[in-house]
């Protein structure tokens, strides 16, 4: 289902979200239209500010002042600098932390390459002093069975 309600078909890959078989005869037929009605509506306390001219100007309106209004915006943006300035600073951090790693991490397959190249070295000497005591063995297993004949 999608976010206002009705169901998603999918083709291809693509989200089809209306259809077109349902034909709406009115605007007031209209789901999405009957939800937007339902949200209670908001005026601004400056009426002319919703485009009404012929509305006298209030006494709220002379009461108010922007100075408050000011300082908070200001703060908000000295903040909102303040949060920027540390989350570019921390993404340099990861930046130069990722580097470190990247190198430590080449350093330590270099280093298990290394090891793995020794054992398998150790591993072939060990087999040839395997097959060579085996020759020994027989050698001298031959030697006893000449001496003892």
């Amino acid at each position: 289902t999608s976010l206002l309600g009705s169901s998603t078909k999918k083709s291809k890959g693509i989200v089809v979200v209306s259809d077109g078989s349902s034909k709406c005869e009115t605007v007031d037929d209209d789901e999405a239209y009957k939800r937007f009605q339902e949200i209670p509506r908001f005026l601004p306390i400056l009426r002319h500010a919703i485009g009404k001219r012929d509305v006298p100007p209030c006494e709220i309106q002379h009461k108010m002042s922007s100075r408050p209004m000011f300082r908070m915006a200001t703060r908000f943006q000295h903040h909102l600098k303040i949060c920027a300035n540390t989350i570019a600073a921390d993404q340099s951090q990861i930046n130069t932390v990722v580097k470190t790693i990247e190198a430590e991490t080449v350093a330590v397959a270099n280093k298990y390459a290394e090891m793995k190249k020794s054992r398998d070295e150790f591993v072939a000497n060990l087999q040839f002093l395997e097959k060579l005591r085996e020759d020994i063995i027989h050698i001298q297993v031959r030697h006893d069975t000449i001496i003892s004949v």
